[in-house]
């Protein structure tokens, strides 16, 4: 193993300063194509890592898929980490093979003081990966709004689709919660959306049985009477779903 891969993994600051890093290539990946900041910024060993930026090495490097230090951060809440690679003028917008950028990592993950960083030092709350996936899109299936408001407050875009029609509001109603959908509808996200199979929000929120999502949807206006490119409705999608809480709902 790479002797600055070692180091970073047990955070030992002090081998920067050992002789023997000399001639060492600070960016140099390991076998599986990890920067030892990589490395120190997804486990959260803030001091190694403050060290090797200092000696030279490249916030922007990239792993074999494109990825960052930043990326490795924001996903695994390193908030400390993450903040200085960003002091260290890490790219915030920079993108992976995917598309994926800093703060779509953040944002699937529901980490809200990165998302905030992130938003707070230029990341674009837009920026979607290479299907169209959003931050917003990420954000909006978790089990909190929190994330979700941040980015409508940064103008991400609630009526945005991917490659396939798939929206942020499809996800909330599936997964999110309450108060997710009724901010994506405040924000102007479209109720009757189709996605490339037909289905509408109204359906996610029936396969997931999310009941009070399906009130909000309705009381938006959603169209209980459209039919998906199977030709069912959404009472025949929930007769077949077995939610009879559902039926209800429709009336």
């Amino acid at each position: 193993m790479n002797p600055l891969i070692k180091a970073a993994l047990k955070n030992d600051s002090s081998f920067l300063h050992n002789a023997s890093l000399r001639g060492t290539v600070l960016d140099r990946p390991c076998f599986v194509g990890l920067t030892a900041a990589m490395v120190a910024a997804g486990i959260g060993h803030l001091d190694f890592l403050r060290s090797l930026l200092h000696a030279g090495a490249n916030p922007d490097a990239r792993d074999r898929e494109q990825g960052t230090a930043l990326m490795w951060g924001a996903a695994h809440n390193r908030r400390d980490c993450a903040k200085e690679l960003i002091l260290q003028r890490a790219n915030v917008n920079a993108r992976e093979k995917a598309g994926w950028t800093p703060l779509l990592y953040a944002s699937g993950a529901a980490h809200e003081e990165i998302c905030e960083d992130l938003l707070f030092t230029g990341a674009d709350a837009n920026l979607a990966d290479n299907k169209g996936f959003t931050p917003l899109m990420a954000a909006a299936a978790h089990k909190t709004c929190n994330v979700t408001r941040l980015l409508l407050h940064h103008r991400a875009n609630a009526r945005a689709r991917t490659l396939t029609g798939y929206t942020a509001l499809m996800g909330a109603a599936a997964r999110g919660v309450p108060e997710t959908v009724a901010l994506l509808i405040r924000a102007g996200a479209e109720v009757n959306a189709l996605d490339e199979d037909g289905w509408n929000a109204g359906f996610f929120a029936i396969m997931e049985d999310a009941r009070e999502n399906l009130k909000l949807l309705l009381q938006a206006g959603l169209d209980k009477n459209y039919r998906n490119k199977k030709g069912r409705t959404l009472f025949e999608y929930a007769d077949i779903s077995s939610s009879p809480e559902c039926l209800e709902i429709l009336g």
